[in-house]
């Protein structure tokens, strides 16, 4: 046993000392913080074939690109269109700054701290979050409003190339140029009309355009999201959110009277869908080769195919909405365009901030995606059931992207759990998967199924015409 004197360890304990362990409580106390906007783990900026979805190509939000010399010729833009958001939304452009200006301490706290090191003078940090938040409202402002062609002439006038605008959309959801979300809500404040701006902010998420015509309703979903971070973490509760429609009746008795319809139409096929679960799910258990699966053998939709497991498209655009059930798998719709791996590349960057506590849900659905779909053809069977909407280009473009993107995820293995382990013991029935082999060969037209009809109804009727021959014969 060495003893040592309480001298000797207040001699030990130096300056430098107590600040580490201090780092030790901070640490822990940093868990339950906000997640700071951060740069891309180098994981994934270290694949070249990813780095040109990371960086803006037409405009920078933001202090992380702030002074990226490709960006430079487009800060008029956006100073072109903080002027005109201002001369259309704001009466009190000093209010409007000084809101920003009160709370740049904290807003510099939304990043690292190398991040906002080139701007020590925070009059300077709160200028560019003011700017950059004028442009960005007034962007989406164009992007959802049913004023774009006055909007196009306005730009135009002030020497604002349209071209510039289509670019800039991809721009606005990647992570390290994102703006504190904070900021939008300072400035949508001071404006004349709020409703307006915040319900176009929504409508930007969800990708929809406002009607032309007035007569035109569109459907307002509200996103179940309180104290967002920025647009990207918006857009992710958005993918991961399952869509509620609201009844919008507003007689009580028609909303009972459709109550009533409702049950008396569903019991009966709940009934009929509990017999089916009752003499399916024996049959699977006799024929399956394995109780427990914890292993995946399945590789994608053609495989699915040709154990007979149907694809359906689920109805809602949650990611998380899939399902498995008396051999049909549902999965959300989902649109692939030029921006799609942008997007998800972002959306898992941001997943892998290790200062954000998540799910991983986005991670996962494009690793269950990446499993679904190997080659062209697997895609064709997902355009084929309106799963998959591509806009990209051909079948072997989309199963090439969603190969890339899916190398090396972390994904939450309890998301699809339930659903790979159905599928799996629904691919091992040796029974079923025989049965559907047999149908996919023998009755994979119209034709096939016709002939075949054909001919069990000349052998009924043989069978028919022989059966009373030989009772015409005794008689």
């Amino acid at each position: 046993m060495i003893k040592i004197t309480e001298e000797e360890i207040r001699s030990n304990i130096t300056d430098s000392v107590v600040e580490m362990f201090k780092s030790l409580d901070d640490a822990i106390v940093q868990v339950n913080c906000p997640p700071k906007i951060q740069k891309v783990p180098s994981i994934l900026r270290d694949n070249n074939n990813f780095t040109k979805h990371y960086e803006p190509r037409m405009i920078a939000i933001g202090p992380y690109h702030h002074k990226n010399p490709n960006l430079k010729n487009t800060e008029k833009l956006k100073l072109k269109l903080a002027s005109l958001f201002i001369k259309k939304h704001i009466l009190n452009t000093e209010e409007f700054y000084s809101k920003v200006r009160r709370e740049i301490k904290d807003l510099r706290e939304c990043y690292e701290e190398e991040a906002t090191a080139p701007f020590p003078n925070d009059d300077y940090l709160a200028w560019m979050f003011f700017v950059d938040g004028c442009a960005l409202l007034h962007y989406i402002y164009f992007a959802v409003t049913d004023e774009e062609d006055t909007m196009i002439e306005e730009f135009k006038e002030k020497g604002i190339k349209i071209d510039y605008l289509v670019y800039i959309h991809q721009d606005l959801f990647l992570l390290e140029n994102q703006l504190p979300y904070r900021v939008l809500v300072l400035l949508i404040s001071c404006m004349r009309n709020q409703m307006p701006m915040k319900l176009s902010i929504e409508k930007f998420i969800f990708g929809i355009k406002a009607p032309r015509k007035k007569h035109e309703q569109l459907e307002h979903k509200l996103l179940q999201k309180e104290n967002p971070i920025h647009l990207l973490d918006l857009l992710r509760t958005r993918l991961l959110q399952i869509d509620v429609k609201e009844n919008k009746m507003s007689c009580a008795i028609v909303r009972q009277l459709i109550k009533k319809f409702s049950e008396y139409i569903t019991k009966p096929l709940e009934k009929v869908k509990n017999l089916m679960e009752c003499i399916v799910k024996p049959i699977e258990n006799c024929f399956s080769c394995t109780q427990v699966h914890d292993l995946q053998f399945f590789r994608n939709v053609e495989e699915l195919k040709a154990a007979g497991i149907r694809l359906r498209p689920s109805g809602t655009g949650c990611l998380k909405d899939v399902t498995f059930n008396l051999g049909a798998l549902r999965l959300p719709s989902i649109q692939v365009d030029d921006s799609t791996a942008s997007k998800f590349l972002n959306l898992i960057a941001y997943e892998m901030c290790p200062d954000f506590l998540n799910d991983f849900g986005v991670s996962s659905y494009v690793a269950f995606l990446d499993i679904l779909i190997d080659k062209a053809q697997d895609v064709k069977e997902l355009r084929d059931k309106q799963i998959l909407h591509n806009f990209l280009g051909s079948d072997e473009e989309v199963a090439k992207l969603f190969n890339e993107i899916g190398t090396d995820l972390v994904s939450n293995p309890n998301i699809y759990r339930d659903v790979k382990s159905k599928i799996q013991r629904r691919y091992d029935n040796k029974f079923m998967t025989s049965m559907a082999q047999f149908m996919h060969e023998y009755f994979r037209s119209p034709w096939s199924v016709i002939a075949f009809v054909a001919a069990i109804i000349a052998l009924a009727s043989t069978v028919a015409q022989t059966v009373y021959t030989i009772l015409g014969h005794y008689k």
